[in-house]
């Protein structure tokens, strides 16, 4: 019947125009699919970038960070270098300028005690000059026998052969006047001149007897005694 082929033929038409539908629904699909996929993909890719860009990021800061505190050690290095150089010239410094302080302290010192010296020097030889002059002088006032008498004693005194007890008796002896200190003065000279008293006889004797009482005071007493 013409009505029932119409019918098929719009039947079959529909059926390829909605397989033709699906047939493009499907590509569209699987494009969207695909693109889908390679959208992914791509976000994959850049966050992959990314994260190793942020990698890499991390790795410059890291070395740029171990760079600065390597600078900054090597600057703290030099510095410290530097001042321990400082600091040992100014030690040396310190030490040459301390050791010329005791060398000029020494100096001074020595030019003092060189000083002090020549002055004790000095005025010992001052009270030695005055010592002298005085003893002269007291000695040109004691009579001839009362030096006579203490040349004898200082004699008994440096003779190693006598002991205390045989100095003491004779001092003693000497000091009452019981020693002829001309006669043993000529005896210790070796008797090599006669006793003035033997050589010029009676008138030399009064002379000396006559010396005697015109002694002064304070001589005739130490006489005596």
């Amino acid at each position: 019947h013409p009505a029932y082929h119409e019918k098929l033929a719009l039947q079959l038409q529909e059926d390829l125009i909605r397989e033709e539908e699906e047939k493009n629904l499907k590509v569209k699909a699987k494009k969207a699919k695909q693109q889908e996929k390679k959208k992914k993909q791509q976000e994959v890719k850049a966050q992959k970038r990314a994260e190793e860009e942020e990698v890499k990021r991390k790795e410059e800061e890291e070395e740029k960070r171990k760079k600065e505190e390597a600078q900054a050690k090597r600057k703290a290095a030099d510095e410290e270098q530097a001042r321990k150089k400082a600091e040992g010239r100014r030690k040396a410094q310190e030490e040459a300028e301390r050791q010329r302080k005791a060398e000029l302290e020494a100096e001074e010192g020595r030019a003092r005690e060189e000083a002090e010296r020549k002055a004790r020097e000095e005025e010992e030889a001052r009270q030695a000059a005055a010592e002298v002059k005085e003893e002269e002088e007291v000695q040109e006032d004691v009579p001839q026998e009362e030096l006579a008498k203490r040349n004898h004693i200082a004699t008994i005194m440096r003779d190693t052969s006598l002991n205390p007890r045989e100095k003491q008796l004779r001092i003693q002896a000497i000091l009452a006047g019981k020693v002829d200190i001309n006669a043993h003065g000529a005896a210790a000279s070796g008797r090599s001149e006669a006793p003035p008293a033997a050589s010029a006889g009676p008138s030399a004797a009064a002379g000396m007897d006559g010396g005697r009482n015109h002694a002064p005071p304070q001589q005739q007493q130490q006489q005596q005694q």
